[in-house]
């Protein structure tokens, strides 16, 4: 269950403002990369267990709560961004 919280709204508005790269690596991970990062790493996103491989993710996050990599997915799949 999402967490309303001051760390997940703050993720949302980094998934909307910044500009994101993705590819589909393989059914249902994608690589995602911040277009604005000084640096070439992508991170691969689980878009069917909303896992990330960056360390937002990893080290932030608890239940309920997503990085701006998974964010930004969820809202492009919704069409709302």
């Amino acid at each position: 269950m999402l967490k309303p919280n001051e760390h997940n709204f703050n993720r949302i508005r980094r998934a909307v403002e910044h500009d994101y790269e993705w590819e589909l690596v393989e059914k249902p991970k994608i690589a995602i990369a911040d277009e604005m990062s000084n640096t070439d790493k992508k991170h691969v996103v689980n878009c069917k267990s909303l896992l990330c491989s960056c360390m937002d993710f990893k080290h932030n996050c608890n239940e309920g709560e997503y990085c701006k990599h998974i964010w930004y997915l969820v809202l492009k799949r919704s069409n709302m961004i």
